[in-house]
């Protein structure tokens, strides 16, 4: 900030923030999230991606095996890059083998998530199979302890009502 000539006060009043904002942010008494990172870049009319750049230039030495691999994940997420301005430089079959491969890209990704899917669905239809199969269990179980009880206290299903009849 203060090498292009920003002050804090400056900063604070381009972004309608109460005096002295910023220097509890800096010291620390207000947690520095990364909206005002990028709030402050705006308001020094630089974007987000040159910041970054001059904060952490690219090194000419050998990336890690690591980052090679986070680097070829992340290429298949970005998109594509615009077509020249010239539509004749992109030739007919370049760009039906660009769709294709995008194409490709998607219905892969479709079909796999469909396979986690069914996969997660018949772990699912598992365990309520295994539930209903042991509820099944626990309830004849329970009507075995019933009848079982009700014999020891001499009682049975089709023994004979005691008491007075209610009138009806």
């Amino acid at each position: 900030m203060r090498l292009l000539g920003f002050t804090n006060r400056e900063i604070e009043r381009r972004l309608k923030y109460t005096p002295s904002y910023l220097t509890r942010l800096f010291s620390g008494q207000i947690e520095l999230r990364f909206e005002h990172v990028v709030d402050i870049v705006h308001a020094m009319g630089m974007t987000v991606d040159e910041f970054f750049r001059f904060s952490y230039p690219e090194r000419a030495q050998k990336r890690s095996e690591a980052a090679e691999r986070l680097e070829a994940m992340l290429e298949e997420m970005r998109p594509t890059p615009p077509p020249p301005e010239n539509p004749n430089l992109w030739r007919e079959e370049e760009f039906e083998k660009t769709v294709v491969r995008a194409l490709e890209k998607v219905v892969a990704g479709e079909q796999e998530a469909r396979k986690k899917w069914e996969e997660e669905a018949a772990k699912i239809k598992d365990v309520l199979e295994r539930w209903e199969s042991m509820d099944k269990e626990l309830r004849g179980i329970l009507r075995r302890e019933r009848r079982e009880e009700r014999t020891a206290l001499g009682r049975s299903r089709t023994a004979p009502r005691r008491g007075p009849r209610k009138k009806a």
